[in-house]
């Protein structure tokens, strides 16, 4: 999972877009160290299922954060 802003592209491996709770007044903001827009999550295939099996927190890369999706 990655979150970016819509001016930031994702890469191949996260074909899926779905926003954060709250999206565009959330405190989801862009990964890319230059940018502070609110950032939509992105997903993985595996990601995406879970998704779509209802799984609306999902982890983040790292232990630190999840994300809760719409």
């Amino acid at each position: 999972m990655l979150v970016r802003c819509d001016d930031h592209p994702s890469t191949e491996k996260y074909k899926h877009r779905v926003d954060p709770v709250g999206y565009p007044d959330t405190a989801a903001i862009c990964g890319r160290p230059d940018c502070t827009k609110p950032g939509r999550i992105l997903l993985d295939e595996v990601e995406w299922k879970m998704y779509q099996n209802g799984q609306r927190v999902l982890p983040g890369p790292n232990r630190f954060t999840k994300i809760k999706a719409k």
